[in-house]
C-alpha cells in the first residue's frame, strides 16, 4: 500500500471537468485541437493512452496551476480565435479633418458583422469662388464577411473583411451670394468595400476601409462635393476612411 502511494504521488495530477459536470483526476499527455491525452492516475507505467473529445470538456487544471482555471496550451487563432459575439461602439478619425461626426454600432459573430451608423457634416467651402454652406446627416447601414481571419485567443478581432453598405443621405446646401437660395436634396448610396480590423487591446480597435460607391440623387439638385467620407455628390466614387473604436 504504502508503494502504491509513493507511485500515484510520483504522476502528475491533473484535473479534467467535463460538461456534465463529472471530475478525472489523471496525467494529462497532450492537448491538442480536438482531443485531450491523459493516463489515468492508477496506470502508474502508463500503458493505456485515453483520449476525450475537447467538447465534453469545460475545463482543464495541471498540478502546476490553480485549479478551476481555464487552461489549453495550445491558444486557437485564425478564424477559430474569434468566438462568441461581440458588441463595438466606432468613430471615424477623418472626421476631425473633414467636418463630420459619426457613431456607429456594430455587432459581430464569428461568420459575419452588421453595423448601423449616424453621421452629421457641416461644409463650409468655396465652390466656383462663392462661399457655400453644405450640411445634413447620413444613415449607414452595412453588412461584413471575413475573407482572412488572423488574430489570436486573446486579440481576436483582427482581419480582412468585404462589407456591402448602403447609405441614405439628407442635407442642403446655400449659396453665401444668393443667402435666400437654401436648396434641400436627398441621395442614396451603395457600394462595397475591403475593410481591414485590428484589435490593438482588450477594449480597443482600429478599422481602415477602401472602396467603391455609386450615389444617385433622388430629389432636386446637389453641389457635387465632398460629404463624409464620399467623394462626390453623385455617380461612381471612391468611399474611404479609418475609425477607432470599443469593444464592450
Amino acid at each position: 500500500m504504502l508503494f502504491m502511494l509513493v507511485a500515484q504521488s510520483a504522476i502528475s495530477q491533473d484535473l479534467i471537468v467535463k460538461k456534465s459536470g463529472e471530475i478525472i483526476l489523471c496525467s494529462i499527455e497532450k492537448v491538442d485541437d480536438h482531443f485531450i491525452h491523459f493516463y489515468e492516475i492508477p496506470d502508474t507505467s502508463k500503458l493505456l493512452l485515453y483520449k476525450m473529445d475537447v467538447a465534453l470538456v469545460s475545463k482543464v487544471a495541471f498540478a502546476t496551476t490553480v485549479i478551476g482555471v481555464d487552461v489549453y496550451p495550445e491558444k486557437k487563432s485564425g478564424k477559430d480565435a474569434l468566438t462568441g459575439s461581440r458588441h463595438m461602439i466606432e468613430t471615424n478619425v477623418d472626421g476631425i479633418f473633414n467636418n463630420y461626426l459619426s457613431i456607429f454600432y456594430q455587432f459581430v459573430k464569428p461568420g459575419f458583422a452588421v453595423d448601423v451608423g449616424y453621421k452629421r457634416y457641416n461644409a463650409p467651402r468655396n465652390f466656383l469662388s462663392q462661399n457655400v454652406d453644405d450640411s445634413g446627416s447620413m444613415m449607414e447601414l452595412g453588412v461584413s464577411f471575413p475573407m482572412k481571419l488572423f488574430g489570436k485567443s486573446s486579440l481576436p478581432y483582427r482581419g480582412i473583411y468585404l462589407r456591402g453598405f448602403g447609405i441614405y443621405t439628407n442635407g442642403d446646401f446655400m449659396n453665401g451670394f444668393q443667402a435666400f437660395n437654401q436648396v434641400p436634396y436627398e441621395h442614396i448610396t451603395f457600394g462595397a468595400q475591403g475593410v481591414f480590423s485590428y484589435q490593438v487591446s482588450n477594449g480597443f480597435y482600429l478599422k481602415a476601409y477602401f472602396g467603391l460607391a455609386g450615389t444617385k440623387r433622388i430629389d432636386r439638385f446637389s453641389l457635387p462635393s465632398q460629404r463624409a467620407d464620399l467623394s462626390g455628390g453623385d455617380g461612381l466614387q471612391s468611399i474611404y476612411g479609418m475609425r477607432v473604436g470599443y469593444i464592450f
